[in-house]
C-alpha cells in the first residue's frame, strides 16, 4: 500500500513544480511585458515633456517679441507725430512743388530708397539750380543700384548694414554766373532737403564771372522690408 502511494506522491509533487514553474514563468512573462510597455509609455511622456516645454519657450519668446514690438510702434507713433509738427522741416518746402507737401513727404523726398541719379540730376538741373540763373555746363550722377551694390557687398552683408546708416550717390557739377548768381545757387543747393555733402569746391573767374565746380555726395536709404516669420516646432 506504502509502495504504491510514494510513486503518486511524487507523480503530483511534479505536477506542482510544473504547473509553478508555468506560472512563475506566466508572471515574468507578464511583469515584463509590462515594465517594457511602462518604459515606452515613460519615454513617450518624457518627450512630449521636452516638446511642450520647447513650445511654451518659443510662444514666451514670440509673446516677449510682440510686447516689444508694441513698444517700439509707440515710439514710432511719436516720433512721427513730433515730425508732423516739426516746423523746421515745414520751412524746407518750397513755395511752388511743395507748399502743400506733409512734412513725412518732404522726409521720404530727402532721403530715397534706391540711388536714383536720374531724378537727382533732374531735380538740380530743373528745380535747384534754374532759380539763381546760373548756367550750367556740367551735371554728372552715379550710384549704386541692386545689381551692382550686390557685386560689392553679399546679401549677409547687407542685412548687416544698420538700417541708419545711408548710401552715398556721387555728383558732380559745374556752374557759371556773376557773383550773385552763383552765391544764391549755393544757398539754393544748401536748403534742399536731400543732404547734399560736397567732397570739393573750386571756383574760378572774375568779379563778373565765376566759375564753380562741386564734387559731392547725396544720400539713399535702401528700402527694408517688413514681414511676419512663422517657425513650425517638430518634435
Amino acid at each position: 500500500m506504502s509502495s504504491r502511494a510514494q510513486p503518486s506522491i511524487k507523480s503530483e509533487k511534479h505536477g506542482l513544480i510544473s504547473k509553478s514553474n508555468k506560472e512563475t514563468f506566466i508572471w515574468v512573462a507578464i511583469t515584463g511585458a509590462v515594465v517594457a510597455a511602462s518604459l515606452v509609455i515613460l519615454q513617450f511622456l518624457v518627450r512630449e515633456a521636452i516638446f511642450n516645454n520647447k513650445v511654451l519657450s518659443a510662444k514666451s519668446v514670440a509673446n516677449d517679441t510682440l510686447i516689444q514690438n508694441i513698444e517700439t510702434a509707440e515710439t514710432l507713433k511719436a516720433n512721427v507725430n513730433a515730425l508732423l509738427s516739426n516746423d523746421g522741416l515745414a520751412s524746407v518746402k518750397r513755395d511752388d512743388a511743395n507748399k502743400d507737401a506733409s512734412n513725412l513727404s518732404i522726409i521720404l523726398d530727402a532721403l530715397p530708397v534706391n540711388g536714383d541719379a536720374t531724378d537727382f540730376a533732374d531735380s538740380m538741373q530743373k528745380v535747384v539750380l534754374p532759380p539763381s540763373q546760373v548756367t550750367i555746363s556740367q551735371l554728372s550722377t552715379s550710384s549704386l543700384n541692386s545689381a551692382e551694390l550686390g557685386a560689392e557687398q553679399s546679401a549677409e552683408g547687407l542685412e548687416q548694414v544698420s538700417v541708419t546708416d545711408p548710401l552715398e550717390a556721387p555728383f558732380q557739377t559745374s556752374v557759371s554766373g556773376n557773383y550773385d548768381q552763383i552765391k544764391q545757387a549755393l544757398v539754393d543747393m544748401a536748403r534742399v532737403i536731400r543732404p547734399i555733402n560736397p567732397k570739393r569746391i573750386s571756383i574760378l573767374g572774375s568779379d563778373s564771372t565765376l566759375i564753380v565746380e562741386v564734387d559731392g555726395v547725396t544720400y539713399y536709404m535702401p528700402s527694408r522690408t517688413l514681414s511676419i516669420q512663422k517657425e513650425t516646432l517638430k518634435q
